[in-house]
């Protein structure tokens, strides 16, 4: 390093020649019969130019273009790339190593280039200038390891980040932190998934999508494995066939069980149906109408229907999300001593999948109660043997921070408000516990309550 006085300056071509003074940008173009220019700006340390020349050796290539100083070491640097369009003013920075020629950036002219200021600029965003600058910018960028996650796309931001802090609708920080944040960033996280990048009912097949490079779908399988050792979260809803060709190279368990589950439960029912007594008349127009939904173009009968059914469903679970299986295979590799043998993976998704008798046998009361305490114990038992599988996997997340049994115990507590006004019902997702008014007066006020809650599908983690 020092001063620029120090140091001589030139720019070179693709070629690594010199370029003359007085070339136009026309010229180039009519020289070169490139459709973008290239250019590279190399400093040389002026002291270096003066010693012996006995080590040099001079190298020609083919086209006698080049003759090269091996001991210069120079050599081009290919980003970033900067953009300008005609007149070219190149600002300069100081040398990043003495005794040793380094080129320092690297300028590409065209003619949709974006800038129009003439300036060629160079480091982080900014022009440099001719005064000696700090170049920790020109370190490579390393992404950080803490965000924030804003709610409604945490998807697409989660695909490069892990560390969370989460933004809710008002554009306000979350205050939460620790596992509680992780859990309910996965799960919003697996919920946008399901919705936006998958096809199927009650089991989902992810399906191709133009913005979704190999690389964004490997990102999906790294949250796959993140969540599973974090905080032991698995995307229940995802086909057992198809986490079966990703993880183990190979479908363990019945296909035709997987396509049923995938299917709308009409189509189920008649192709059920077809299975146990081939249709005819009115029944047979309603098979044809659910075959030629998935392009079935061969002849349909007896005989031959449950071969056709089955390489219908291979198709539809296994063909056309090879690409995305393929993609995930590498990064969920550590998940195969995880879910080894015959069944493994079907069983703990069966395991995993919320019930209301699991979230019930659950539920953890104090030993001590008050009798209004019980009165709300017995209106809470209610309530979730009530509710419906959605609503169910709500009140779960709402508690725990998770749509899934990941969790034995769902601690409940009672606490006391000030008015009635401010009762509500608050979650510790970190630890699972509820903490529940008791004062209600009875069950219908108390489920209304809870339901109002559910349905906002809006809430702020903002205890620390």
């Amino acid at each position: 390093m020092g001063p620029i006085s120090d140091f001589s300056l030139h720019i070179r071509d693709f070629r690594q020649e010199v370029l003359e003074d007085g070339l136009s940008v026309g010229t180039m173009y009519q020289e070169t019969k490139l459709p973008v220019l290239r250019f590279y700006l190399a400093t040389k340390s002026k002291v270096k130019e003066n010693e012996t020349d006995m080590n040099k050796v001079a190298i020609t290539d083919d086209s006698n273009h080049l003759q090269e100083d091996l001991e210069s070491e120079e050599f081009p640097f290919p980003d970033p790339f900067l953009y300008c369009e005609s007149q070219v003013e190149v600002q300069s920075i100081p040398p990043v190593a003495s005794q040793v020629e380094v080129v320092t950036d690297v300028a590409i002219i065209g003619e949709n280039s974006p800038s129009t200021s003439g300036i060629i600029s160079f480091g982080s965003n900014h022009h440099a200038s001719r005064d000696y600058v700090d170049l920790d910018d020109t370190i490579p960028y390393e992404e950080s390891k803490a965000i924030r996650l804003h709610r409604g796309s945490i998807l697409t931001e989660m695909i490069k980040f892990l560390h969370l802090k989460i933004i809710n609708n008002n554009a306000e920080e979350e205050k939460a932190v620790g596992t509680g944040v992780i859990k309910d960033a996965l799960t919003e996280f697996w919920e946008e998934f399901y919705s936006g990048y998958t096809t199927g009912v009650n089991s989902k097949i992810p399906y191709l999508r133009h913005d979704m490079s190999d690389s964004k779908w490997r990102a999906v399988g790294r949250m796959l494995v993140k969540g599973w050792y974090s905080c032991r979260y698995f995307p229940v809803l995802l086909s057992t066939g198809f986490l079966e060709q990703v993880i183990f190279d190979e479908v363990l368990s019945d296909i035709t069980q997987n396509f049923l589950e995938y299917i709308p439960d009409i189509e189920r029912e008649t192709l059920l149906k077809a299975m146990h007594d081939f249709p005819t008349g009115s029944e047979y127009d309603e098979l044809l109408d659910t075959l030629s939904n998935y392009n079935c173009r061969r002849s349909r009968n007896a005989s031959n229907f449950l071969e056709i059914f089955k390489e219908i469903a291979h198709k539809e679970l296994l063909q056309e999300s090879r690409f995305v299986s393929d993609c995930w295979r590498e990064v969920c590799r550590p998940l195969r001593k995880e879910f080894h043998g015959v069944g493994g993976i079907g069983d703990l998704l069966t395991s995993l999948k919320i019930t209301n008798k699991r979230v019930f046998k659950a539920l953890n009361f104090p030993e001590v109660v008050s009798e209004s305490e019980l009165q709300v114990k017995k209106y809470l038992k209610r309530f979730v043997s009530e509710l419906s599988v959605e609503d169910l996997r709500k009140f779960s997340r709402f508690c725990t921070g998770t749509d899934i049994m990941s969790y034995d115990k769902l601690f409940v507590r009672f606490a006391t408000f000030e008015s009635d006004l401010a009762r509500r019902p608050i979650a510790h997702t970190c630890g699972n516990v509820l903490e529940l008014p008791h004062t209600y007066d009875n069950y219908p006020q108390f489920r209304s309550e809870l339901l109002s809650i559910l349905k906002c599908c809006v809430w702020d983690m903002d205890i620390v």
